[in-house]
């Protein structure tokens, strides 16, 4: 009966032990995953910021292009209106 007590203790240390490993192991994993999470977090942030600066640059060179043809026009318009006041 000692025997059998001695046993079941030394097993149940044994069990404990595996337990407390693999919950290490789990843990470095789930380390791991949170830290490529943060870098993946990281680089999607800063393809935002490149997108984000890509459209501004082009909303500015949109409107320096439609000012340019708002001037183009008017300038049009005033030579025509120098033209036919000129005959």
């Amino acid at each position: 009966m000692i025997d059998d007590l001695q046993q079941k203790l030394e097993l149940s240390r044994l069990e404990l032990a595996s337990a407390q490993l693999e919950t290490q192991e789990k843990a470095t994993l789930q380390q791991q995953e949170v830290g490529k999470m943060q870098l993946y977090t990281q680089i999607a942030s800063s393809k935002l910021s490149t997108a984000q600066a890509r459209v501004e640059s082009l909303r500015r060179v949109r409107c320096e292009k439609d000012g340019f043809e708002e001037r183009q026009q008017k300038l049009r318009k005033d030579r025509i209106c120098t033209m036919i006041g000129a005959e």
